[in-house]
């Protein structure tokens, strides 16, 4: 009787220990994707911002082109 105690309660706490790794790894995952949506959200207003840039420069590269007089042939 106590080979089987000895397994059924070593059985229990193995299941206990590897639940409680489980729930540390699938704690750690959950917060590594949390930091990922993080630097995506900056990196998305990162983009955003150089791409207002890239436009407002293509604006002002179009209004030099357009207000440039061209001289007159001889």
């Amino acid at each position: 009787m106590a080979t089987f105690a000895d397994f059924f309660f070593e059985g229990l706490i193995m299941d206990w220990i590897v639940q409680s790794r489980i729930n540390k790894s699938l704690n750690h995952v959950r917060n590594m994707a949390s930091d990922v949506s993080h630097i995506l959200g900056k990196l998305r207003q990162e983009l955003q911002m150089v791409e207002n840039r890239l436009a407002e420069g293509y604006k002002k590269k179009q209004a030099i082109i357009e207000g440039y007089k061209f001289p007159k042939p001889i």
